[in-house]
């Protein structure tokens, strides 16, 4: 698909960089555990 794409990456780039309104975002505390790829488990999901 190259040359006849009508993708402008440099235009999806720029898009996806801006800022977004703050309300479509969540934030959570989590663990040092959520951080660490050792700890494969179920506990990593799981609520505090």
């Amino acid at each position: 698909m190259r040359g006849g794409s009508s993708i402008n990456t440099k235009e999806i780039r720029s898009s996806l960089n801006q800022l977004q309104p703050q309300q479509h975002f969540n934030a959570y505390p989590v663990s040092n555990r959520v951080n660490n790829p050792g700890n494969d488990d179920i506990q990593c999901i799981e609520a505090s």
